[in-house]
């Protein structure tokens, strides 16, 4: 840490700084004024997030409050790219629930973030804790395999997503993933040896041509003469010249770096002196095709709330959805939906933004139970199968019948495909 002073017996504002080390310590001398210290460059900044990083919520309410809006904050870090920060917002999070379910979601989360900046094996640690927290969570298997892959370890990679792959057998990208991971695994040791052997041969290269330029080099320092600069009539160095110093080009001095141009490359080249802009007015769009407010002409952000439309049409999606089977029609009893969506202007470009969290309450043959899906939003492709956790036999036997046609498929691909096609309207509709 280093101090600054500020002296107020000077008549102009100044700085001094008094610093010497010993013993690899920094000792501050400083007269009796005012004093106040800056972070050093081994030190960083403050977090923008810091009024809830410092926070110590007491009760379980406050910890609900914060766990709830560093999630969000986690979130929209993620969206934005800003990866250290959401690495500092989940880590947050951790320390206010004890919920072995939400742990294991934030911890897929942090391995996410993690493997952004390359810190692959805080990213492997992180997947580890998520697998562990609940072993059936896919997208916690899936963080692992990656992070095993980064650092090398791609036959475990291997067994991790084939693991994956058993608790979720239709996921079409987890069988894309695993075929691409078994094919590095079984080419490794070959890209190991083809490596080495490049590197083997860029070396020898580099030494004999380093050998002869050597030689080159002796040779004309013992047998070349010191060299004579010809000038012209004028005193002009002629275009052969590469030599330093100054020119004397049109009656003026030049620096050694002008290039004088041959009558060729001046037409290439063209005028480039510079050209005075001519001004044009400012001509305004309709706001509607703009689609901003007509206080926002410049566009720079403007966002709309449709959270209770967003709520209602999913619910409304997600509660008409059913699978047929030979044994019975399996339904949604009732939906829950709750989050926030919103539709955003920046800079002439529309961006939609929305974050469910979904709880379905299902009815298969005599059996009644639950299935929630904690994360649906932007981040998540359509298409791509979204994050089961929650499921529950409430009424009947949990039998692999159940399970195969609600958890692992069939009513829950059909929710899938219902969740789908409210973000496809979400993005016709606005």
């Amino acid at each position: 840490m280093i101090f600054y002073t500020w002296s107020p017996k000077i008549a102009a504002p100044a700085i001094f700084l008094f610093r010497f080390r010993r013993h690899t310590k920094d000792v501050l001398l400083f007269p009796s004024c005012y004093l106040f210290a800056l972070p050093t460059m081994n030190q960083p900044f403050a977090s923008a997030h810091q009024d809830i990083l410092d926070a110590k919520p007491q009760d379980e309410a406050a910890k609900t409050r914060m766990l709830e809006e560093c999630k969000d904050r986690a979130k929209r870090a993620i969206q934005a790219q800003v990866w250290p920060d959401a690495i500092a917002l989940y880590k947050k999070a951790l320390e206010c629930t004890s919920d072995a379910n939400q742990q294991s979601i934030l911890h897929s989360n942090l391995s996410l973030a993690q493997g952004k900046m390359n810190r692959w094996e805080d990213a492997l640690h992180s997947a580890q804790s998520a697998v562990d927290l609940d072993a059936t969570y896919v997208k916690g298997w899936w963080r692992l395999g990656q992070a095993q892959v980064s650092v090398g370890k791609a036959g475990d990679a291997v067994i991790t997503l084939q693991k994956a792959l058993s608790l979720d057998p239709t996921n079409k990208a987890l069988i894309k993933e695993l075929e691409k991971v078994q094919k590095q695994a079984s080419e490794a040791p070959q890209q190991v040896v083809s490596t080495t052997v490049k590197s083997v041969t860029k070396t020898t290269t580099t030494t004999s041509t380093a050998k002869s330029l050597s030689k080159a080099s002796s040779t004309v320092s013992s047998t070349s003469e010191p060299m004579e600069v010809d000038v012209d009539e004028e005193g002009n160095f002629t275009k052969s010249d590469h030599v330093k110093g100054y020119k004397i080009v049109n009656g003026k001095k030049t620096s050694y770096f002008h290039n004088e141009l041959s009558e060729d490359a001046k037409k290439l080249i063209g005028d480039i002196a510079p050209q005075k802009l001519e001004t044009v007015p400012f001509e305004d769009t309709s706001t509607k095709e703009a689609g901003k407010s007509a206080w926002n002409k410049a566009g720079t952000w403007e966002e709309k709330d449709v959270s209770a439309w967003g709520q209602e049409s999913l619910r409304e999606s997600l509660q008409a959805t059913t699978f047929q089977h030979s044994e019975g029609l399996a339904t949604v009893t009732s939906a829950t939906v709750s989050g926030h969506a919103s539709v955003a202007t920046v800079r002439g470009k529309k961006r939609l933004i929305y974050e469910w969290s979904i709880v379905v309450h299902w009815s298969f043959m005599d059996c009644r139970g639950k299935l929630e899906f904690p994360d649906v939003d932007g981040t998540c492709m359509v298409g791509e199968p979204y994050d089961a956790t929650g499921f529950t036999v409430s009424t009947g036997t949990r039998t692999s019948l159940v399970e195969d046609n609600i958890y692992r498929g069939g009513l829950r691909n059909a929710l899938h495909k219902s969740i789908d096609n409210w973000v496809r309207h979400f993005q016709e509709k606005y």
